[in-house]
């Protein structure tokens, strides 16, 4: 991947076995999330390039950039807390990869979703936002997870 290019992100359903689905994505560079903790395709851009510049740099905390990717993505500095958050529940999966993500799709026999990944109250509060921080932001709140995960390499 160079720097500043962005990654194939697919919102996908019919998932039957989420351990399946991580086991086979992992190896192929693919990272499946939780869509309920992602705030929008600018919440899972900034995670991915800031991961990747930080393998670039040698100083990722991830022993992978799908580590990384994760540690930015839930804001969070250790690993088994980001890996937790961002776990797959249910049949649905945001799908992340430097690469097309069509072959792995329909490997999987899983189905594209056509839908706007949007951030909301629910999400921001798994992600760690209290309420009292929602109505102090008001509409910019959907840009506290990018500070967050903006503060990750910094702590």
């Amino acid at each position: 991947m160079k720097e500043g290019d962005e990654p194939d992100i697919e919102v996908v359903s019919g998932i039957v076995d989420a351990d399946s689905l991580i086991r086979e994505a992992a190896p192929r560079g693919i990272v499946a999330v939780n869509p309920d903790i992602v705030c929008g395709r600018d919440h899972v851009i900034s995670a991915w390039l800031r991961a990747a510049r930080e393998f670039r740099r040698g100083s990722a905390k991830g022993d992978s950039l799908s580590t990384e990717f994760l540690r930015y993505l839930t804001g969070e500095r250790q690993v088994s807390k980001a890996i937790e958050l961002a776990m797959v529940e249910g049949d649905t999966a945001v799908l992340v990869s430097d690469s097309s993500l069509d072959g792995f799709i329909g490997y999987m026999g899983l189905k594209r979703e056509k839908i706007e990944i949007k951030c909301d109250r629910r999400k921001l509060r798994a992600l760690g936002m209290t309420d009292r921080a929602m109505e102090a932001l008001g509409e910019r709140a959907g840009d506290w997870i990018l500070e967050k995960s903006a503060l990750v390499a910094v702590l």
